[in-house]
C-alpha cells in the first residue's frame, strides 16, 4: 500500500478552539483518513490527500484520549475522560453505541485483529474486553499492585 500524502500537508481546522490539544491520532486502515481525539471533547476525521476536515464527531462530555479504527474501517472507537467508549459508523459519522462500565477515565482503546472485539484501558486500573457487535462486556482484568 502506498500513501499519497503531499510533501507538505496542512490540516485545516478553523472550528477548533485555540486551547484544543490533540491527544490521540490513528490512521484509517488504507491511509485515506486520519482520526484525532482532542481536549475539546471532539473527534475529527481528516482526508489525508487534501488535509480537509471531513467530520467533527461530538458525543463525549470530556476530553477524547483514544481513537482507533476497526480493521475493516467500518467503525471508529473513541475513549474519553467521561469513562465511556463511543463506537462511530465510519460511513455516516454517527455514534452507533456507547460502551459503559469503566469507573475511571479511558486511557486507551484497541481493536482485535479480526474486528470482533474491542479492548479498553482505564485509570480505574482495568482492561475490559467488549464484543464489538453487541457492545456486551465480556471480561474485566484488574491491574495488580507491584512493589512495596
Amino acid at each position: 500500500m502506498k500513501l499519497r500524502i503531499p510533501p507538505i500537508i496542512q490540516f485545516q481546522n478553523d472550528s477548533a478552539p485555540e486551547a484544543s490539544k490533540v491527544l490521540s491520532i490513528c490512521w484509517y486502515p488504507d491511509g485515506r483518513f486520519l482520526a484525532s481525539g482532542s481536549t475539546d471533547e471532539t473527534i475529527r476525521v481528516w482526508d489525508t490527500n487534501s488535509g480537509k476536515l471531513l467530520h467533527s464527531l461530538k458525543e463525549h462530555t470530556k476530553r477524547v484520549t483514544s481513537v482507533a479504527w476497526s480493521p475493516d474501517g467500518r467503525f471508529l472507537a473513541s475513549g474519553s475522560y467521561d469513562c465511556t467508549i463511543q463506537l462511530w459508523a465510519a460511513d455516516s459519522g454517527r455514534s452507533s453505541q456507547t460502551l459503559r462500565g469503566h469507573a475511571g477515565k479511558i486511557t486507551s482503546a484497541a481493536w482485535s485483529p479480526d474486528g470482533c472485539f474491542l479492548a479498553s484501558g482505564s485509570a480505574d486500573k482495568t482492561v475490559r474486553i467488549w464484543d464489538a457487535g453487541s457492545g456486551k462486556l465480556l471480561r474485566t482484568s484488574r491491574g495488580t499492585r507491584t512493589g512495596s
